[in-house]
């Protein structure tokens, strides 16, 4: 069983048009994502144009985990996150795979602004583990709304940042 969930989020200070250029550069993500994951990132794919953009890279994670689901992982969590940007329509669809019965997606649809742009986040999570899926579902949304303030935090010092603000 899956569960949903939305958030927004803008970024202030720099327009959607400076966001479709950065895009656009292999550097942006690259730099994101080493900010964001530091030197444990390992990049397994990147090919960026001008209309579309696909990053795929492995990391650790460093998470507590409820429970039954860390007597299902027994070695370290590592995820797999592969985004799929549609930079003309600015619309992104990322996958998720960890070493776990879990299955996440987020889907990002930008909405343009005067020197503002507006980030939609639209995350499906599910947890394959009877009986307990659909709370551990809950306890992860928790957990990524946690997280997400944080990295949306660096996203937009890193989105300011190559605009040498």
């Amino acid at each position: 069983m899956s569960h949903e969930f939305s958030f927004t989020h803008t970024v202030q200070g720099v327009s959607a048009d400076a966001f479709t250029r950065m895009l656009a550069t292999e550097g942006f993500h690259l730099g994101l994502a080493r900010q964001l994951n530091g030197e444990a990132l390992e990049v397994l794919a990147l090919e960026v144009s001008k209309t579309r953009a696909v990053f795929k890279r492995r990391h650790p994670l460093n998470a507590k985990l409820p429970g039954p689901l860390q007597k299902v992982v027994k070695d370290s969590l590592t995820l797999t996150r592969t985004d799929t940007w549609d930079i003309e329509r600015l619309v992104c669809n990322c996958n998720f795979e960890l070493n776990a019965p879990i299955r996440m997606s987020l889907k990002l649809t930008v909405e343009p602004g005067v020197q503002e742009f507006r980030m939609r986040h639209d995350w499906v999570v599910s947890v394959n583990i009877p009986l307990v899926g659909k709370v551990l579902a809950g306890v992860l949304e928790q957990d990524i709304r946690g997280q997400a303030q944080g990295e949306l935090a660096a996203f937009d010092q890193h989105c300011r940042a190559q605009l040498g603000q």
